[in-house]
């Protein structure tokens, strides 16, 4: 079975994020060396959320998908 990603660059404050907190779950299966030998995160059946909640900042400037999730719930 061939597993394939994409690679999404991101600041190096947010993987050290991501690679502390996957570290502190047990997660060291993730991560991986790209065909150059950097460090990635496979995030494969890991979802993010803004940890303050869907109420928080990120949410009050609504995305499409956000919008669509919200009248999926039936919020306005």
């Amino acid at each position: 079975m061939t597993h394939t990603y994409a690679i999404l660059d991101v600041t190096a404050a947010t993987f050290r994020e991501i690679q502390h907190r996957l570290e502190a779950a047990g997660y060291q299966h993730a991560f991986k060396e790209d065909a150059d030998g950097a460090l990635i995160i496979d995030l494969h059946g890991v979802a993010i959320r803004d940890e303050d909640g869907d109420e928080g900042p990120a949410w009050d400037a609504l995305s499409p998908i956000q919008r669509d999730l919200k009248e999926k719930r039936g919020e306005s």
